[in-house]
């Protein structure tokens, strides 16, 4: 019969190799992730379109704030194709797949995409057809093509469902691949923000949000839903290092008559922008918290919104009981 001591000891050491084995199985997976050749990459997101009933997904090259470059959490087409020019987007039928970018990236984008099976569209010629025309010609009646509407501005959305519903295509705007076939995926940016001096910005966070409810006001709208990085960062006098060679953080914000709120991961905030937002009449709040901000602003509110610089899932919880305006950037 077992001692008491020698039970606890074969349990500890058990426990230990359990543990052991665990983390390095995920190690494992982690790792046959980031070695996975482009093909490979391929066919784990042809295999979950197939399981959601997708027969076409575009990728585009942004992120949720509809920023020419984005943090490499939001590279979702880098990571699918092997393609890093800052412009593009893949398409990936059942059988076939492309990319299409301008002519800067011509021979890069050749020698990147050389034996991935992707084919490369270049953009602007004569004989090159849109993404739109190309899906036409590929998918028949009575399909569903997939995007992640959280990094697809509103108005391409638009144009995509206008286009697309014509032909009795379905756009599934919540198709989110990502999530679950790139296992090593960078996490959303963490880094400290920090506080722009008014003697470089030219004016108080205060001031600057005065002005634009003023403008706001004049066009009949007494919300401004803003998702932009840079103007969120001129707005309220901050900047970050999120995006390389940008100075912004990602962050969200709403201005109404109100309440002035930026929406932020918390541990990107230091003491003293926090003391500085709230000497400015900020009120700050989760980044995650903005969609369900947006989906209870109160019936028959106008709001403001730059189509071309919000994503269709932000646009798409504002209440139809809403009225939106689209207008340029004012800020």
């Amino acid at each position: 019969m077992l001692s008491l001591s020698l039970f606890t000891y074969i349990h500890e050491q058990t426990f230990q190799i359990f543990n052991k084995y665990t983390a390095t199985l995920s190690e494992y997976t982690d790792l046959y992730s980031y070695f996975m050749t482009i093909p490979e990459r391929i066919t784990a997101l042809r295999t979950l379109m197939k399981h959601k009933g997708i027969h076409a997904c575009i990728i585009p090259s942004s992120d949720p704030h509809i920023s020419e470059y984005p943090a490499d959490h939001w590279k979702c087409r880098q990571w699918i194709s092997g393609f890093t020019g800052s412009a593009g987007t893949v398409v990936v039928t059942v059988d076939k797949a492309g990319l299409w970018t301008d002519s800067r990236y011509f021979l890069q984008a050749a020698a990147q995409l050389d034996g991935s099976g992707i084919a490369l569209f270049r953009e602007g010629l004569p004989d090159t057809p849109d993404i739109k025309k190309w899906l036409l010609s590929e998918l028949p009646n009575n399909t569903s093509i997939g995007i992640d509407g959280e990094v697809y501005a509103a108005s391409e959305v638009q144009i995509l469902k206008n286009t697309f519903s014509d032909h009795n295509i379905n756009l599934q705007t919540d198709f989110k691949p990502f999530d679950s076939i790139w296992k090593d995926r960078p996490t959303i940016p963490d880094g400290k923000i920090f506080v722009l001096p008014e003697t470089f910005s030219g004016a108080s966070a205060k001031d600057k949000i005065t002005s634009v409810l003023k403008e706001t006001q004049s066009l009949g709208a007494a919300i401004t839903l803003l998702a932009s990085l840079d103007s969120i960062a001129w707005l309220f006098n901050i900047r970050g290092n999120d995006v390389n060679f940008n100075p912004v953080a990602v962050c969200y914000a709403i201005v109404s008559e109100k309440e002035s709120i930026l929406f932020i991961h918390p541990e990107k905030l230091t003491t003293e922008v926090v003391d500085y937002l709230k000497s400015q009449d900020v009120i700050l709040a989760d980044y995650t918290k903005i969609f369900d901000y947006v989906e209870k602003i109160p019936d028959g509110q106008q709001i403001l919104i730059n189509p071309a610089k919000i994503n269709y899932a932000l646009y798409n919880n504002i209440p139809d009981s809403c009225t939106i305006l689209f207008i340029l950037p004012i800020c």
